[in-house]
């Protein structure tokens, strides 16, 4: 119950055992993410995560391509879908990226990649972005079959609304031409509204299209706003940090569930089966994975004088 809400009615279908089921169908859609070098955090989540499941693996500066190599084996090695960050302005030039992508699905049987641009002002090699690295037509040559992109609900710092939805469309269309399949995963962010209208506007481009609501899963407040900082999110963090007098009472509870709740009392998100969940662990994988096992398994109460849901400890 940690993050900030703007609780819906609860009338009708959405009272009750409807509400409950589709909260937990939304949840064991969830994927998640790790780092390269947290290998140790996998080995401690496997008995909360489902066989199959989709982890990526986020480009860190202080990982090399041997650690994101062995990292996606063991995802592999262990029966889930490893989908590796490829970060654009960290990467020196085509035949890196083809030596890296080849090693990827030689050695650790890859298919799929997120692209993102790297956290970097200025590129270190030839890529500015990641609709160039899709261009360059080396993903499907190398055997990928689905590529992941980032969608921002509240908008991005540095580039304007008009432009990211360009771009979007433009990777769309380009995965689409090359043969492969291409899906959405949002930024986190800490109330439903802004969710439901970038949806909303999405849909009008792409009504069927495959999307990932990006949430950040169970963590302490002060790690939540300083990821929250660090990616530039604007009103949901205001909220997030309006609360602060009240949350700090509850930090070994804080989790997404307040958010859930309102997008799955939505018609217009809850009705969607193209809509599923991805989990960003910042307290921890083991953790992130636990809770979300609980809630896809039903061990949670919902409370008709409170926003979110608790989950039975």
């Amino acid at each position: 119950m940690a993050f900030a809400s703007h609780p819906a009615s609860e009338t009708g279908e959405d009272t009750g055992a409807a509400l409950h089921a589709a909260i937990r169908s939304f949840v064991s859609t969830a994927s998640f993410e790790m780092a390269a070098g947290d290998l140790d955090g996998l080995e401690a989540a496997k008995p909360w995560l489902s066989a199959g499941g989709m982890i990526s693996i986020t480009w860190l500066p202080k990982d090399n391509h041997d650690d994101r190599i062995a990292a996606s084996r063991a995802l592999t090695d262990a029966g889930f879908v490893a989908v590796p960050h490829i970060a654009a302005r960290r990467i020196a030039d085509s035949g890196e990226l083809d030596r890296l992508l080849a090693r990827l699905a030689l050695e650790a049987g890859v298919r799929r990649a997120f692209l993102i641009a790297g956290d970097v002002p200025k590129a270190q090699g030839a890529f500015e972005s990641s609709l160039q690295l899709l261009r360059t037509g080396l993903f499907e040559r190398r055997g990928f079959t689905t590529i992941g992109i980032a969608g921002y609900p509240e908008g991005h710092p540095k580039i304007s609304d008009d432009l990211l939805g360009f771009e979007a469309n433009a990777k769309i269309a380009t995965g689409w031409r090359a043969g492969m399949d291409t899906e959405i995963i949002t930024q986190f962010c800490f109330e439903a509204p802004p969710i439901s209208q970038w949806l909303a506007a999405f849909r009008t481009r792409h009504p069927q299209h495959s999307v990932r609501i990006g949430l950040a899963g169970p963590a302490g407040l002060r790690t939540l706003l300083h990821y929250a900082r660090l990616c530039g999110l604007g009103t949901s963090i205001r909220a997030l940090a309006g609360q602060a007098g009240s949350i700090a009472r509850l930090l070994t509870d804080a989790g997404p569930d307040p958010v859930i709740r309102d997008l799955m009392t939505d018609p217009a998100v809850r009705q969607q089966p193209s809509v599923k969940l991805h989990l960003f662990p910042f307290g921890g994988l083991a953790r992130t994975a636990r809770w979300a096992d609980r809630v896809a398994r039903g061990d949670f109460t919902l409370s008709m004088s409170e926003a979110g849901f608790r989950v039975r400890q």
